[in-house]
């Protein structure tokens, strides 16, 4: 057997009625699934009932909320662990950060191999969930620049049992900023998807940050959006949040995620606790052709404040058009450690511009005649990055001087 937990709020005063629908998975060991209970204003009640699995029932989920990714500062990311069935041994959680992005800490302590983290899990409970927070430092102008995207993605194993691999893993496309608004959307599969990745089937994962950037702790907020045309709104899925919260649907399309007494600091007394997120998943009505495009936008309500409205998020489904004359990685650096020479490889021809970059951004050598090698006798010893550029694209290389 196994508690549930349910923390509904119900507005006004008086008698309710709840009717509790199940998964197919699950039965309760009562015949019927609806109380009737009494309610003040706005109180939370909170329902407890036991369940069973009708079989063995085995689903992992994982999820990840990134923060804002700023070039030259710090970020941190949070992996949400979530068991959906019986309880379960041995799981393996491992999360995947991009080049240039490089790990400062993390907690729980747990195994890093390169840029991939891992935390082992002996045993888990039904319904129970763990929280893994990774901190980083990403790389300063010229390695990423405004307009750039990176991957952020993660796992977690698949059991023997399991009856649902498609949220044993994540994969997020996510901005490049040099300066952000607080509050804001990310569609975390990409702005751009193929035809054939939009009709996969994988839901569209969207996150919703907030920040109270007030003289004044924030008792309580509303998260609303508005599901546009093209959103099949019986697949919603709340994910993960940073804070309690509960979430209400309204003719199909309207959600109201709600944080009751949630007492958000605000920037000025608390910048680092003024932050919070919601993460929730669904999907597009199939199918999705080349040039289509799906618009996302929610309200972010403090307290009696008129709402903070984020940026419209657009997801554009495009064609493949082929491969550019020099793609990013077309002109690369073949040693990774030089002394007095820097050797290229690729089409040079097309090039523009081609700088020499101290690890800090700093510009410290630029040629625009160049061959596959460049003299770098005058360059002190240590970390450079090489940008090559063209009309078509740009590629960055890491090198160290050493003599």
């Amino acid at each position: 057997k196994t508690v549930r937990a349910m923390d509904i709020l119900f507005p006004g005063i008086g008698e309710k009625s709840i009717s509790v629908e199940l998964p197919a998975y699950l039965s309760t060991l009562s015949p019927t699934h609806t109380f009737n209970i009494q309610t003040g204003e706005e109180d939370p009640i909170l329902l407890n009932f036991p369940v069973n699995f009708l079989n063995d029932y085995s689903d992992l989920e994982v999820t990840a909320s990134v923060t804002q990714l700023v070039a030259g500062f710090d970020g941190s990311a949070v992996v949400h662990l979530q068991n959906n069935g019986i309880g379960a041994d041995n799981i393996l959680v491992q999360i995947t950060l991009p080049d240039n992005i490089t790990i400062g800490y993390a907690n729980p302590v747990g195994m890093q191999s390169d840029n991939t983290y891992s935390w082992n899990i002996a045993n888990l409970n039904a319904f129970q969930f763990l929280d893994f927070s990774v901190g980083f430092s990403i790389a300063p102008p010229p390695v990423f620049m405004p307009g750039d995207t990176v991957n952020f993605s993660g796992t977690v194993n698949v059991l023997d049992s399991e009856v649902n691999t498609s949220d044993n893993s994540f994969n997020y496309t996510l901005p490049i900023m040099s300066s952000y608004d607080p509050n804001d959307k990310t569609m975390l599969n990409g702005k751009t998807l193929t035809p054939a990745e939009a009709n996969s089937g994988d839901p569209f994962i969207y996150q919703i940050r907030f920040q109270n950037t007030g003289n004044y702790p924030a008792q309580f907020i509303h998260v609303r959006d508005t599901l546009e045309q093209g959103f099949d709104a019986s697949t919603i899925k709340s994910l993960t949040a940073s804070h309690d919260y509960s979430l209400t649907i309204e003719n199909d399309r309207f959600l109201d995620f709600f944080f009751p007494n949630i007492m958000l600091p605000d920037s000025t007394t608390d910048e680092p606790g003024s932050h919070g997120y919601v993460l929730f998943s669904v999907s597009p009505v199939l199918p999705l052709f080349n040039g289509d495009q799906l618009e996302n936008t929610a309200h972010i309500y403090f307290d009696y404040n008129p709402a903070v409205i984020t940026n419209t998020e657009i997801t554009s489904i495009v064609e493949p058009q082929g491969i550019s004359a020099l793609s990013v990685n077309s002109v690369s650096v073949i040693n990774s450690i030089a002394s007095n020479t820097i050797y290229l490889k690729g089409d040079v021809e097309e090039l523009k511009n081609i700088r020499l970059f101290s690890i800090s951004g700093q510009l410290i050598k630029s040629w625009n005649k160049y061959n596959l090698a460049l003299a770098i006798d005058d360059v002190p010893d240590g970390m450079y990055l090489v940008e090559c550029l063209s009309e078509n694209g740009k590629s960055v290389s890491k090198v160290i001087v050493r003599r």
